[in-house]
């Protein structure tokens, strides 16, 4: 999968956790700064690839395959940010962009051992929730 479309994963999950639970095209372009086709356009790749599920004039939802990959996707974002900021000391102006390029290429095993590194954490500096993970304790 292209970074963009995970890119989109990532947005259709931040967008239901700000309690939206059938997502619309304006709110996805909106979000990722795209104008409408081309979000329509990659939704529906990412239909066809089984992640999303979008009926025109109602919305998108995840599939269980999108929302594993969104959670993942999330999870290795928000724990890269914690790392940036509470290990590296990185300016927080700058956590953002470095974790969404590194949160494409860190594998589940990765994002369990850095979990397990940072004390597994339920917060990210910006105060959003860390979805658990296996390694996580309940």
């Amino acid at each position: 999968m292209s970074e963009s479309g995970e890119e989109y994963l990532e947005a259709l999950w931040c967008l239901r956790e700000n309690g939206d639970t059938i997502c619309r095209i304006k709110d996805i372009a909106q979000l990722l700064d795209v104008q409408p086709p081309s979000a329509v356009e990659m939704l529906r790749k990412l239909e066809k690839s089984g992640f999303v599920t979008y009926r025109r004039q109602k919305g998108i939802i995840l599939t269980e395959k999108g929302e594993t990959k969104a959670k993942h996707l999330v999870r290795a974002h928000r724990l890269m940010e914690v790392l940036l900021n509470n290990v590296i000391h990185i300016d927080r102006r700058d956590i953002e962009e470095i974790a969404c390029s590194c949160e494409h290429s860190i594998s589940k095993e990765v994002a369990a051992k850095l979990c397990t590194f940072l004390n597994h954490p339920r917060v990210c500096p910006h105060g959003n929730d860390i979805p658990k993970g296996e390694c996580c304790p309940e």
